[in-house]
C-alpha cells in the first residue's frame, strides 16, 4: 500500500465511505430499474439478469471496500 503524507486516517475513511455511498446509490437505482423491468407485460429476462448481476457486483465491491 502507498504511504500518504497528507491524508489522515479520517480522510481515508471519509473517502472510503463516500465510495461505498456511491455504490449504494447505484444499487438503489438498479433496484428501481429492476422493479420497473419486472412490472413489464413481458419482462426482459436478459435485462433483468444483467441488473441482478450488476447489483451483486456492486455488493461485492462494497464488501471489498469495507475490508480495506
Amino acid at each position: 500500500m502507498t504511504t500518504y503524507e497528507y491524508l489522515s486516517d479520517a480522510d481515508k475513511t471519509a473517502i472510503r465511505e463516500a465510495a461505498i455511498r456511491g455504490l449504494e446509490y447505484h444499487i438503489f437505482g438498479l433496484e428501481q430499474q429492476l422493479l420497473i423491468a419486472n412490472a413489464a407485460a413481458t419482462p426482459d429476462t436478459v435485462a433483468i439478469d444483467q441488473m441482478e448481476s450488476a447489483i451483486a457486483e456492486k455488493q461485492a465491491q462494497i464488501q471489498v471496500l469495507k475490508q480495506a
